[in-house]
């Protein structure tokens, strides 16, 4: 499909340039929201905190993969950026416009996709052409615009445009989303959980869409708990867990977080060659490694024992006719693997000064 540039249009907004505002779009200061604990009659009352002294930076030019598992705190932390929730206390800022001092200055930067929505009885032309109205946008831009969008996403074909939307598919209805959110322009597109719930095949749909967001030099804010979704997209990201900020930084920053604070970690080796059942009792027996999985000609060693596994398979070789080991490498670690890691670290941590 062709890429459809949507250029700037002068006059069409008052907002300023993000570039020139700040070097990081989005910036999170000591960012907190308890909210009060409805208890049965009788009970105590109580607070939970969702967001805990939340301190993140999302640099320029980034796709920004903002993770953690359901009830992390990441929709509670989205929705305080967009001025849908008011933070108990800290703040953040949004090209350089502060969410407590000028939030509606914020809201002008900001493409908005929410985690769900119930979609009103109307066409797509109208639908993003009424919220292009309503972004402050002229009717005759925001048709235009609408048209525009719609070719970008691949939903410009007749059938699709004589339907109403409510009847379209979920990850039809995403696409749409994400081409409202950009119908005023933003500098930031934040999206929360955007492929839940999609088929495979809709999800990669909108994936390879977010890309080309991407692409085009708009900032990106993508809240997720599918870890191999942000691996494929994402440049920069940040693991929150309990409301607190895990870890912030680059894939390759993590990892090497992981390293300092996991020295000891388990690491999986592959192993190729001859007669791999046999070593593989040589290997349990000599090393206590666990066998995570064993085929005739390959298993995977895992084992905390990395510089000494080499030596245990020489060993094997030697005292076992017929077999060989012709391979071996470390398995490289997944981002689930670095959360986890993480997360075990950071709840160690706390145990441990508490």
């Amino acid at each position: 499909m062709k890429l459809v540039t949507i250029p700037r249009t002068s006059g069409d907004s008052d907002t300023d340039d993000c570039d020139a505002a700040t070097t990081a779009p989005i910036r999170t200061l000591n960012l907190t929201k308890v909210f009060k604990r409805i208890l049965p009659v009788g009970g105590k009352s109580g607070t939970v905190v969702a967001v805990n002294d939340l301190n993140l930076t999302v640099p320029q030019r980034s796709i920004y993969g903002f993770l953690g598992p359901n009830g992390a705190g990441k929709t509670t932390t989205i929705r305080m950026l967009v001025g849908l929730l008011l933070p108990t206390s800290g703040t953040a800022s949004v090209c350089g416009h502060s969410i407590r001092e000028d939030v509606r200055g914020a809201q002008k930067h900001i493409g908005y996709v929410p985690d769900s929505t119930k979609f009103p009885s109307m066409r797509a032309r109208e639908f993003l052409t009424f919220f292009g109205e309503v972004a402050g946008i002229t009717r005759s831009t925001a048709i235009s615009r609408s048209k525009e969008l719609l070719t970008w996403a691949g939903l410009d074909d007749k059938t699709t445009l004589e339907t109403k939307v409510p009847r379209w598919s979920a990850g039809m209805q995403r696409k749409l989303l994400v081409a409202q959110a950009m119908i005023h322009q933003p500098d930031v597109l934040v999206l929360d959980e955007p492929t839940a719930n999609l088929d495979p095949v809709a999800r990669r749909s909108l994936i390879n869409l977010l890309k080309r967001v991407a692409a085009g030099g708009r900032i990106v804010l993508l809240s997720s708990h599918d870890l191999p979704e942000v691996q494929e997209v994402c440049t920069h990201m940040g693991f929150i867990r309990h409301g607190d900020l895990v870890a912030e930084g680059s894939k390759s920053e993590l990892f090497k977080s992981i390293g300092r604070l996991a020295t000891d970690r388990t690491a999986t080796f592959i192993v190729s060659g001859r007669g791999m059942k046999d070593i593989a009792k040589w290997v349990e027996k000599k090393l206590g490694a666990k066998i995570t999985e064993l085929q005739d000609d390959r298993m995977e060693v895992s084992t905390k024992s990395g510089e000494r596994l080499f030596k245990v398979l020489a060993d094997a070789v030697e005292n076992i006719g017929g077999s060989a080991v012709t391979d071996m490498t470390e398995k490289e670690d997944t981002l689930e693997d670095v959360f986890l890691r993480l997360s075990k670290t950071t709840r160690e941590d706390k145990e441990e000064s508490a």
